[in-house]
Formats: C-alpha cells, structure tokens, sequence
C-alpha cells in the first residue's frame, strides 16, 4: 500500500532533499534524517505519508518537525488511515465462512 501511494504522489514528479537540522546528517547506523519534498509545489512527501497513514514516525530521534509528525500520525490513526484502517478480509484470522480449514499433514482426520 505505501509503494503504490508513493508511487502515486510522486509518478512524474521532481524531488528535493533537505537535511534535519537537529542531527548531523548520518548517524551511527548510516541512516540519515531528512525531509523529502515534491517539486514544484513543495509537498513534504514525509509528513504526507504519515497524514495518510502509511508509515509511523520515529520516536527513537528527535528532528525538528517531530511534534508535528506525531500530531497527524495521532489523528491518521484516529481517523483509521493506511495502515491503521480495518483489516481487509483476507487478512482475517481462520478460513472463509462455509469452508472447514484443511487438515495439516500427518494429523489424523
């Protein structure tokens, strides 16, 4: 879900990077924090997927616009956005109605 809403938001589009000015620009895991924006209208890509529910901020680092990050993911999950909306049915535990589970191999039936 979150490839195909990138995908969407960014098919044809032009990016830009800016680097969180709270932590050097790498840190002790290679990982780097930054803020990722849509040319030209200069969408921040970041908070867009955490408003749409689909991708959690860090709470492990503290960046500049983390307050922010943790309002809207608070309010994605609050309205049951991407990743915190109801499970779709084939994600739902046992098997269909009106079909009995297969035995598992070498049990007896």
């Amino acid at each position: 879900m979150t490839a195909a809403f990138l995908e969407n938001l960014l098919r044809g589009e032009s990016v830009y990077v800016v680097y969180d000015s709270m932590v050097k620009e790498e840190d002790e895991k290679d990982r780097y924090v930054a803020y990722l924006y849509r040319s030209p209208d200069g969408l921040l890509i970041n908070l867009e997927a955490v408003r749409q529910g689909f991708c959690i901020t860090d709470r492990n680092c503290d960046f500049e616009e983390k307050a922010t990050f943790l309002h809207y993911e608070r309010k994605a999950k609050r309205l049951k956005k991407g990743i915190w909306g109801r499970p779709r049915r084939r994600e739902r535990l046992g098997p269909p109605a009106g079909r009995r589970p297969r035995p598992r191999a070498g049990t007896a039936q």
